[in-house]
């Protein structure tokens, strides 16, 4: 059962992890059938499967899918939250000899307790509080409690937004999963006549002692991904002037964008990042 029970959130988390849904893998595709086919279970979409899609990115490779599940709090609602975020993870190479357990959160878990760890990580790990594996935190932990909470509200009802659901591939690699995903949204708020008042991104917060909590940011650091192609004029190298070296534009452009401070906002005293 898909719930916010922290019983259903704990399962439905370690059948995610389980799944090796590393970037620009077929793996993806396995987290997009399960997330669809757990979200299919639910009366409101076997009342409404129009509400429940699959959204193929245009021209991916490997064919890969967003899950869109749209919960209408009623039939002239309009106004409109999106709970997003990825299913796709980073490969485990970096958990070296350990990496064949990498997606399998618990065993995984009980043998880092096993392991020559500092005290302060092992007083982490003594408080049962803290899961090891790809993807846990990264951010199949969100995506589990989206799914809880779209549960939720399609059997109770009586929230002041319609809910849509958008989990996507592709967020560690080139972000073909939301950039794929950006013109079905464009399509079906024309045919599902909704109005797309907020989003929600369930990622990770960074906390730490002095915030146990973790943060919840409002606004966003988005990602922009713009190409250059530079293309230079051929010479002799003993000719170097009667040519243009692309490697020198392409060197001339990261001195210009790179951590320049004029692409970092500030606000109340705070600088956020600049262009990397």
């Amino acid at each position: 059962m898909i719930s916010l029970s922290r019983g259903d959130l704990y399962r439905t988390l370690l059948d995610l992890a389980a799944i090796p849904s590393v970037s620009f893998s077929g793996g993806e595709n396995g987290a997009a059938d399960y997330i669809y086919s757990r979200l299919a279970e639910l009366d409101y979409f076997q009342r409404n499967p129009s509400f429940l899609r699959k959204l193929p990115a245009e021209g991916d490779p490997l064919g890969r899918c967003a899950v869109a599940a749209l919960v209408k709090t009623s039939p002239e609602m309009k106004r409109t939250v999106i709970l997003t975020g990825h299913f796709d993870v980073v490969d485990a190479e970096a958990y070296g000899p350990l990496k064949h357990l990498a997606f399998s959160p618990e065993e995984l878990t009980r043998l880092v307790g096993e392991l020559e760890i500092p005290d302060e990580a092992r007083a982490d790990l003594a408080t049962g509080e803290y899961l090891f594996g790809r993807g846990v935190s990264d951010m199949k932990s969100g995506i589990a409690v989206e799914m809880g909470l779209l549960a939720e509200i399609s059997r109770t009802g009586g929230f002041p937004a319609n809910v849509l659901f958008l989990a996507v591939p592709d967020e560690e690699n080139t972000s073909a999963g939301m950039r794929g995903a950006v013109p079905w949204l464009v399509k079906l708020r024309e045919e599902w006549g909704i109005e797309y008042s907020a989003a929600l991104n369930g990622e990770p917060s960074v906390g730490g002692r002095e915030r146990p909590a973790g943060t919840v940011y409002v606004g966003t650091i988005g990602k922009i991904m713009p190409f250059f192609l530079c293309v230079g004029k051929e010479a002799h190298v003993g000719d170097y002037f009667e040519g243009v070296s692309a490697s020198l534009l392409t060197a001339c452009l990261a001195l210009v964008l790179e951590g320049a401070a004029s692409t970092s906002e500030e606000r109340e005293g705070k600088s956020f990042p600049p262009m990397a």
